[in-house]
Formats: C-alpha cells, sequence, structure tokens
C-alpha cells in the first residue's frame, strides 16, 4: 500500500445530520439550534460532533442525563461533555480519518494479481469493528509497519477516546511512533528515573497480603486458582518482610532474587529483621526459605 496523504482536521460538514435530529425529537430545539449553528460556522470539529452524538446516545438510555447535557449545550455549544482531558482534538493527524464513522485509511490496495481484481488501487481504511478484534502487520524492519499503519491506529483510537468511546493504553519500545507526548493523558517510560510516572508493581496498596494477591493475579492470572493462591502465599511471605525490614516494598531485581533464594539475598533481609527486632516476619522468611529449600 502507498502512504495516503497526511489530513489535518477539517469543520464538520454541513449535512441533514447537522440539526441534530435526535435533539429536536426529544423536545431539545434550543440545544438542536445552537449545536447547528456550531457546526455551520465552523466552531464544532468532527471529533465534537462524534463525542455529542454519543453522549446524547449514553444519555438516552438513562433519561435523568438527558436535562443535564441539553442544558450543558445551552452554555458551551460544541464544548460540552469533554474528554476529562479538556482536549477537543489530538496535536497533530498524520493520516486522514472519518471520526464520524470511526475509520482511518492507511493507504491504498496494490495493483497485485494476489488482491482481488475489485479491491486493486483501491483506497484502503481501518474501522472499530476490525480493531476491536486483532490485527497482525507483517514486515521486514523499516517497511513503514509503525510510520504508516501503527500510529494511524493509535491515533484513530485516540480520537474516539476523546470522543468518549474508547480508553487506549498504547504500548511501545523507547522511540516508538505512538505520537507526540502531549497525545496522551499520561506517558510511563518504565525504568527511566526522569520519568514523571511509573508502574506500581503492587497496584498502590501497602498491605503485604493485599500487594502479593495483586502481584499473584497478574503474573499467574485464573483469580482463585489453586496456582494463584499458592502464589500469592509465596510472594505474601517474602513481602511482609521485606516491608517490615525496609518499609517498603522490594523492586523487582530485588523480588527476584528473593524468589530465587538468593543466600545473599536472603540472608541480608534476615539480618535487618533481626536488627530490628522483627520476630515474626523472621519466622515468615525462615518458612519461606525452608521451602524453597525443598
Amino acid at each position: 500500500a502507498t502512504p495516503p496523504p497526511a489530513g489535518d482536521p477539517a469543520p464538520a460538514t454541513e449535512t441533514s445530520a447537522d440539526r441534530w435530529p435526535e435533539l429536536r425529537a426529544a423536545g431539545w430545539t434550543d440545544a438542536a439550534d445552537t449545536l447547528t449553528a456550531e457546526v455551520r460556522t465552523g466552531r464544532m470539529n468532527d471529533v465534537d460532533v462524534a463525542r455529542l452524538r454519543h453522549a446524547w446516545a449514553e444519555a438516552t438510555r438513562s433519561p435523568d442525563r438527558l436535562a443535564p447535557l441539553a442544558e450543558a449545550v445551552l452554555r458551551t455549544g460544541g464544548a460540552a461533555a469533554l474528554h476529562p482531558s479538556g482536549r477537543r482534538d489530538l496535536p497533530h493527524r498524520t493520516a486522514r480519518h472519518d471520526v464520524l464513522t470511526g475509520q482511518v485509511r492507511i493507504g491504498r490496495c496494490a495493483e497485485d494479481p494476489h488482491n482481488p481484481y475489485a479491491r486493486r488501487s483501491t483506497g484502503l481504511a481501518l474501522d472499530p469493528a476490525l480493531l476491536g478484534t486483532s490485527l497482525l502487520a507483517v514486515g521486514p524492519p523499516g517497511s513503514g509497519k509503525s510510520d504508516r499503519l501503527v500510529r494511524p491506529v493509535v491515533e484513530a483510537l485516540g480520537l474516539r477516546a476523546l470522543a468518549g468511546q474508547a480508553a487506549v493504553l498504547a504500548v511501545g519500545g523507547a522511540g516508538a511512533p505512538l505520537g507526540p507526548d502531549e497525545a496522551f493523558d499520561v506517558v510511563v517510560r518504565v525504568g527511566d528515573p526522569a520519568s514523571a510516572h511509573d508502574l506500581d508493581l503492587y497496584g498502590g496498596t501497602s498491605d503485604p497480603d493485599e500487594a502479593a494477591a495483586v502481584l499473584a493475579e497478574g503474573l499467574v492470572g485464573d483469580v482463585g486458582s489453586l496456582d494463584s493462591r499458592r502464589a500469592a502465599t509465596v510472594l505474601a511471605q517474602l513481602l511482609g518482610p521485606y516491608r517490615a525490614a525496609h518499609g517498603h516494598f522490594p523492586s523487582v531485581p530485588e523480588l527476584r532474587e528473593l524468589l530465587d533464594g538468593a543466600p545473599a539475598a536472603l540472608a541480608a533481609l534476615r539480618a535487618a529483621l533481626e536488627a530490628a527486632g522483627h520476630h515474626a516476619m523472621l519466622r515468615e522468611l525462615e518458612a519461606r526459605a525452608r521451602q524453597a529449600g525443598g
């Protein structure tokens, strides 16, 4: 496929839908007139339209939410029902998006006998029905998978998030072209001391048993299974003593050493517990050491 030209956001197009018949049918003519004027004067973009259409559809399922939404439209027009970030668009778009249908164009089908005749040289777009299942991209390094496929898909999902229709977690290696930092609410650079955010291995809790359960569920899965309970027990026998000795839970390398039963790590933790007089936790650690030895 050949890359499409970059597309910047444009005002929502004037169609019969821009008169907001769904609001008029519910009796909120003033709110519909407000949005119609916003669209026709270019004060609303495609994300605003998609967001408010979705918000209205969601509100109709809970009638008590219709009046607050309509009143917000009367007060703020196309800025009603904003995403929590307050943003109404991404900082920059590199692909062509049809936000109202959720499609993103990624290029053009090749003129190749492997492709069905009707698809050769036609535009190719991905929609939410496909992205909601799975997608596999195969190609050699440098063939454009990241720039011409991954970033447009992340953009499309980001636009849907701003429209209240998705929550996006984009994971990539350092330097992956997923978009500028300002396109995301939070950027986590794992292992980078300069990162303002990080991942909490223990789910934000200070209770050793709860931390062990959270970590066991993440590592083993299958909540409530025998394997998960065993893993939680093993972790608790290490997390409780470590926190008692140091006031915090171990880092990943430290936890790995303890789980492996590294003599130096166990000896250091044993000495710290003895020095602080944590005899109950010392018995927990000894029980773990005996089981590990078996």
